[in-house]
Parts: C-alpha cells; sequence; structure tokens
C-alpha cells in the first residue's frame, strides 16, 4: 500500500514519476555543520523519508545517517529536476517557517542507518 501523503504537491509527484528507484526526503530532521567552509554537513532523518520504487512511493522508511557538501550535491549536472512552486516547511522554532522548491538530486550520501 503506498504511503498516504508522501507527496502532497503536483511538483513533487511529478518528480518522483521520474525516479526508479530512490528515496523521497520530505524532512532532514537534525543537521550540524561539520566544515562551514565547504558547507559539509552531517545529520539524520527520522520521519519523511519514503522508498520509491518505478515512479511510485511504497513505503516510508526511517532513520538513515547523512553527510553531505551542499555545493557538492547541487553542482553542476546534480540537480536533475525542480520544482515550479516553493512548499512551505516548518523549521524548528514555533510560528517559523521557510519555504524551498522540491528537487530531484543525482544522489545524496546517507551513511547507513542511525539506532537510538
Amino acid at each position: 500500500v503506498p504511503a498516504a501523503g508522501a507527496v502532497a504537491d503536483r511538483d513533487t509527484a511529478a518528480l518522483v514519476a521520474q525516479v526508479r528507484r530512490g528515496l523521497l526526503v520530505s524532512d532532514l530532521w537534525y543537521t550540524r555543520v561539520l566544515d562551514p567552509k565547504s558547507l559539509v554537513v552531517t545529520g539524520l532523518t527520522r520521519n519523511g523519508v519514503w522508498l520509491i520504487e518505478d515512479g511510485e512511493v511504497t513505503s516510508a522508511v526511517r532513520d538513515f545517517r547523512f553527510t553531505e557538501s551542499y555545493p557538492r550535491a547541487l553542482g553542476p549536472g546534480r540537480v536533475l529536476g525542480l520544482g515550479r512552486r516553493p512548499v512551505r516547511q516548518p523549521d524548528r522554532l514555533d510560528g517559523v517557517w521557510w519555504e524551498g522548491p522540491s528537487l530531484r538530486l543525482a544522489e545524496w550520501n546517507f551513511t547507513g542507518g542511525a539506532s537510538g
């Protein structure tokens, strides 16, 4: 049974439809800057990650660790798709929101599972 509510807008649905096998990430639950010069960030996902198979969201997954350089992940040839409209997301602070478009990236460096 596909994860109900995983894709909230048409732009994201169009990007998901292009993915043979991958992950839909709607929330990087915790992030910490490792190196401000190279913009290497580490963190965890919690809820907000789904498996995509043949352009369809198939199931929820959780608890991945990642370490990624934002300039590498967003560099030339790495952004495979971009939503046309910004999607509103809550910040960790009450009453604070931010907006950004959906992205389809060539790669994101998930380094393993997280527990605890």
